[in-house]
């Protein structure tokens, strides 16, 4: 698995923070791909801001692709 380690901005407060997204994974889907295979996890939970104690949800996915390379993410904030 990659570092999946992102900046989140809380939607409450501002202030941006490093976030662990494995700890959100729900599911792995693994596709063939001209490069080998393809990770996408999914990603949902609540998370509490260190800063205002206010939560927010996290949801999307991140695409590891080849395997051990991030490729691209789309997490939502809400």
């Amino acid at each position: 698995m990659i570092n999946l380690s992102k900046s989140i901005r809380c939607s409450n407060c501002g202030i941006n923070e490093i976030t662990d997204l494995s700890d959100y994974v729900v599911s792995e889907d693994i596709d063939e791909r001209e490069m080998g295979e393809e990770i996408e996890y999914t990603v949902e939970g609540e998370h509490i801001c260190s800063n205002c104690n206010s939560s927010y949800d996290i949801s999307g996915s991140v695409w590891e692709y080849p395997v051990g390379m991030y490729n691209d993410d789309s997490i939502e904030v809400s």
